[in-house]
């Protein structure tokens, strides 16, 4: 039988952690920064160009000639490849930022290196990590479709009112099911941690019986990171509006990354690190609960 726990007492359990270890949330941002944001800006920023070619390209008849449509591809390629590794960033910092989280909670003694480490449990938990965007992708896919045939069957034998009811209904209670069933394995991860070893179904065995009070602790800490996410959004948005005010046309006139690069990147240095620290401060507040 599971262990009781406290849904809002868990929910909390991030905010009591940036107040507790501060240096160590900014450290954190600090490793997102550099292996997962600056990274992204280096992939993505050579694509501006390619973006806006994608869609002069696909808004005009040249769209249909082989040339064009090459060069379509081939930009298309080069976004794929951007996308992967954006994915591939993604899951390492996050994997060694959680791994961090999960030792400052659980072994709060093993202060070292503000909690960092490459070990065994990180590896373990980035392969966990794996299996289990592999096995979203797939639940997902075989919840729409399902609720598209539901919807077709319906649809030939009560209509198309019926069938698109019945259609989405479906989707709806697919999408209800994954996320119960994820919120049954969502302790498949401090396992791992704690573990040293793939955990995976013996979270299933230790949330029995908690499932609405991880459902409140999830959904009051999604409360709390949106408010802290606007909070700092304002807070940007006035300080760029301010900044920006009366430039906003010349904007339209940037004519590659390039450009782009050379009147923006004060814009750049200073929101990277923000956002490194941002995103620590909101993964903290999703892992320790």
């Amino acid at each position: 039988m599971a262990k009781r726990f406290s849904a809002t007492t868990a929910a909390v359990a991030g905010w009591n952690l940036l107040g507790r270890e501060p240096a160590s949330v900014a450290v954190w941002g600090v490793v997102l920064l550099v292996l997962m944001i600056a990274p992204l800006i280096g992939l993505y920023l050579p694509l501006i160009g390619d973006i806006a070619r994608m869609s002069e390209l696909n808004q005009s008849a040249a769209a249909q000639d082989p040339e064009a449509f090459a060069q379509v591809m081939a930009m298309q390629m080069r976004m794929m490849a951007a996308n992967f590794g954006t994915f591939v960033l993604q899951v390492l910092a996050q994997t060694l930022v959680a791994a961090a989280i999960f030792r400052a909670v659980l072994e709060p003694q093993a202060r070292r290196g503000f909690y960092l480490r490459v070990g065994a449990s990180e590896g373990w938990m980035l392969l966990l990590t794996v299996i289990f965007v592999i096995g979203w992708y797939i639940v997902y896919f075989v919840a729409v479709i399902a609720g598209v045939l539901v919807g077709f069957l319906t649809y030939f034998a009560a209509g198309k009112v019926a069938g698109i009811a019945i259609g989405i209904l479906t989707v709806i209670a697919g999408l209800v099911a994954i996320v119960w069933a994820l919120l049954r394995l969502s302790m498949a991860w401090p396992m791992t941690f704690a573990g040293r070893r793939l955990v995976l179904f013996e979270s299933w065995s230790l949330t029995k019986g908690s499932s609405l009070r991880l459902l409140g602790m999830a959904l009051l800490a999604t409360l709390l990171v949106m408010a802290l996410e606007m909070v700092v959004g304002l807070i940007l948005l006035i300080v760029v509006g301010l900044s920006l005010a009366g430039s906003w046309s010349e904007l339209s006139k940037i004519a590659g990354p390039d450009e782009f690069l050379h009147r923006f990147w004060p814009w750049l240095v200073v929101a990277a690190p923000i956002l490194g620290l941002v995103q620590s401060a909101v993964l903290t507040l999703y892992v320790a609960p």
